[in-house]
């Protein structure tokens, strides 16, 4: 009861009660304003800033390479790899030319 009553005092969501004949659960349900902007999933929002820094790689050195890139954002070149693959299927990107003589090319 002290519980119920402290959950109202707060605004906070009631409390939810589940038993069987072995167990019992009581579940406390997040407020909405702590909810409010984890429609993402775990770890997008690390690989949307990794895509920004890439982004602002390729405005400041359209000829960089996938080794460069890479080492300036401290990830691996497979992880490079991926996140450009993933620009370019979005066509937020682009490359111009030859892996050698190319550039890339920021389309949006």
């Amino acid at each position: 009861m002290r519980i119920q009553n402290a959950m109202k005092e707060y605004d906070l969501p009631c409390i939810e009660f589940e038993a069987d004949e072995n167990w019992f659960k009581i579940i406390f349900r997040r407020s909405e304003e702590e909810t409010a902007g984890q429609d993402k999933e775990p770890g997008e929002e690390i690989r949307e800033k990794t895509r920004k820094k890439i982004l602002n790689l390729i405005r400041e050195y359209p000829e960089i390479s996938l080794n460069d890139i890479a080492k300036n954002i401290d990830i691996t070149k497979r992880q490079a790899e991926l996140h450009l693959n993933k620009l370019k299927e979005e066509n937020i990107i682009m490359r111009v030319g030859s892996r050698r003589g190319g550039y890339w090319k920021i389309i949006i």
